[in-house]
């Protein structure tokens, strides 16, 4: 029984270890017209990254949403420069209203990029992102 008990609480704390973001912010848009909001995180789990955008999350649809960590600055990133050779592609915006997780592709690492962004590729809109550090 003591086994068992033991064998519980190290697999809550891994969990708990797991879930624990690298990073978290909150959304900002790039104008007021366009409906951008919610709260976002980065984990670590095992060895992937997932970008998880929370309940909270509200984007005005668009045809080519598209999330980019980008190695610029949040407040330097427009809609011309957002998806430019400082930036990588994470994966096309599918879920625009609730939780949305996304699988980093292996080869990138957040830890190396300094914004998470989400724009519009086709029509060079910037809906918006976050600074990945405060």
């Amino acid at each position: 029984m003591k086994l068992f008990i033991a064998s519980i609480l190290m697999l809550v704390s891994t969990l708990l270890i797991a879930a624990e973001p690298l990073f978290q912010g909150d959304f900002h848009p790039d104008s007021f017209w366009t409906r951008f909001e919610g709260s976002w995180r980065i984990d670590k789990i095992e060895d992937r990254f997932v970008v998880t955008f929370d309940n909270n999350f509200n984007a005005k649809k668009a045809p080519d949403l598209k999330v980019f960590l980008s190695k610029k600055a949040f407040g330097e990133v427009t809609g011309r420069n957002a998806a430019d050779n400082d930036s990588v592609l994470i994966a096309p915006l599918t879920t625009f209203t609730g939780e949305v997780s996304i699988v980093v592709p292996q080869d990138i690492n957040p830890e190396d990029y300094q914004s998470i962004l989400v724009h519009c590729e086709a029509y060079a809109k910037l809906w918006g992102g976050s600074p990945l550090r405060p």
